[in-house]
């Protein structure tokens, strides 16, 4: 459950005051904007006016993903400049809400943090952004897996993962065998770790009977 400030929740709860929300995004130069009429300054940061919108919220309460799908206007191209000059997935991002106090100042609450899962051009108007927890890097998969042993073709010629060049003509594919050779380096296996040889270990926070 989200908890708010209680003044924050105090003053959205009256139904009567204007609310905004406002967007940062950690690229290589971090971007902050807002769907205010006016900028907004918060931490240092100016937040400036931009047309946004929610297309899609997904929410749950196991141990799933959770994604939120902005759309922000990109009628100057100042998005697609971003989104072609580098690679902004998994960059950091924030979005938060906030609302304006009859004093004209501002309580600002963080809504959702997460990381840019995808994005994608709308024409030359829109830009589409997704942004999902961290629980999006949970579904990775590793292109291999590790072994004791070396993956890689032995070679002499230093060619391949291998690299191996010398006068050696044979390789058992082993931590040892490669240090023998003084390539380990280049040694593509999981090297044993002696410290952990005869040590218990179990799964869970206690040890199991």
């Amino acid at each position: 459950m989200r908890n708010f400030n209680a003044t924050y929740a105090a003053e959205l709860a009256k139904e009567v005051l204007s609310t905004f929300m406002v967007y940062e995004f950690d690229f290589s130069t971090p971007h902050y904007e807002t769907d205010s009429d006016t900028p907004v300054y918060r931490n240092g940061h100016k937040y400036l006016p931009r047309d946004s919108s929610f297309d899609q919220v997904s929410l749950a309460a196991a141990l799933t993903v959770d994604k939120v799908n902005l759309e922000f206007d990109n009628a100057d191209l100042v998005w697609s400049a971003m989104l072609l000059a580098e690679d902004v997935r998994n960059k950091a991002a924030v979005i938060s809400k906030g609302v304006r106090l009859a004093d004209t100042t501002y309580l600002i609450e963080d809504l959702f943090y997460g990381l840019v899962d995808s994005w994608k051009l709308l024409g030359f108007t829109k830009a589409d952004v997704t942004v999902a927890n961290e629980l999006a890097l949970w579904a990775k998969k590793t292109l291999r897996n590790y072994a004791s042993t070396c993956p890689w073709t032995f070679v002499r010629d230093g060619s391949g993962e291998c690299r191996y060049s010398g006068s050696g003509d044979w390789c058992d594919y082993s931590w040892d065998r490669c240090n023998t050779l003084g390539n380990s380096l280049n040694f593509g296996g999981e090297k044993y770790m002696l410290a952990i040889q005869g040590v218990t270990i179990w799964w869970g926070r206690t040890q199991s009977a």
